[in-house]
This record gives structure tokens, C-alpha cells and sequence, in this order.
């Protein structure tokens, strides 16, 4: 019984791994993700398609031909992008006297006094920063950077 469920399991793992091949028209599930989030609101789709737009006016300006410029913008873009998902704060925590404190109302429920709850933020942050560099790993930013170069062509 026990191995029929570890088969079960393995087989499991090895469908979600062949998921990462493609998704809703895109290489994989994280880079589909990725995409929908960079223009999933006004204000962050009009910042990336302006920056897109700045980027390759100035590669045309240098007088390249249209093709490298845009091949130059989706090389910037791509970096961009990705730099600006590793430099994210996966949980807002301060350094309080050489402690570490979690802002997140949620845990409030667990401290009677009603401020910032100290937790060993290591432990906390652990499996889900794992996760996120696992998944972020699997994303191809260059077709993120395409895919907002020709949104940036379109309008």
C-alpha cells in the first residue's frame, strides 16, 4: 500500500515537472505567471510598455537597423524584469535593536499586546523562498521582454 502511494506520488511529481513545458501559449506555468503579473494592472502594464518603448527609441537613435534595436531591448528588458523579481521583499521585516520583526496583520492575532510579532524569520522564510527561486529559475524573461515589446508595438 505504501509503495502504490509513493509510485502514486512520484508519478504526480513527474506530470507537474512535464507541466513546465508549456502554458497557455507560453514556454511554462512561471513564465505565463510572470506575464500575466507584469500586465495584470494598468499601472504596472503602462510602466513596462513605456519602458520598452523608451529603451528602443534610444536603440534606434543609435541608427542600428529595427531588428537589432529590438533584439537589443528584449536583452535589457529580460535583465529588468528579472532583477526587479529577485529584489522583492517576499514578507516586510525590520531589524528592530538586532531582532527580527514580521509586519504582517495577519500574525497579530497571535500576540495579545498587538505589535509586530518576533519569529525566527529564517524558519518562516525558508520553504517559501525556496519555492520562489525554484519557480523564478524555470522563467524565460526573454519572452516575457518579447511579449511586452510587441504589446509596445500595438498600441
Amino acid at each position: 500500500m505504501a509503495a502504490t502511494r509513493i509510485a502514486q506520488g512520484d508519478q504526480t511529481m513527474l506530470t507537474q515537472l512535464q507541466e513546465l513545458n508549456e502554458y497557455n501559449g507560453y514556454t511554462n506555468y512561471p513564465t505565463w505567471l510572470i506575464a500575466y503579473f507584469v500586465r495584470d494592472t494598468q499601472e504596472r502594464d503602462t510602466y513596462w510598455i513605456e519602458r520598452v518603448r523608451c529603451v528602443l527609441k534610444d536603440k534606434l537613435a543609435l541608427g542600428i537597423s529595427v531588428k537589432s534595436a529590438e533584439n537589443a531591448t528584449v536583452g535589457i528588458i529580460a535583465q529588468e524584469l528579472q532583477g526587479s523579481f529577485n529584489d522583492r521583499e517576499v514578507v516586510n521585516v525590520v531589524s528592530v535593536r538586532g531582532s527580527m520583526y514580521v509586519n504582517c496583520p495577519r500574525m497579530k492575532k497571535f500576540c495579545t499586546s498587538g505589535n509586530d510579532v518576533a519569529l525566527n524569520v529564517s524558519d518562516l522564510l525558508s520553504p517559501f523562498t525556496d519555492l520562489l527561486r525554484w519557480a523564478l529559475q524555470y522563467v524565460d524573461w526573454f519572452e516575457v521582454a518579447n511579449t511586452l515589446l510587441e504589446a509596445a508595438k500595438d498600441v
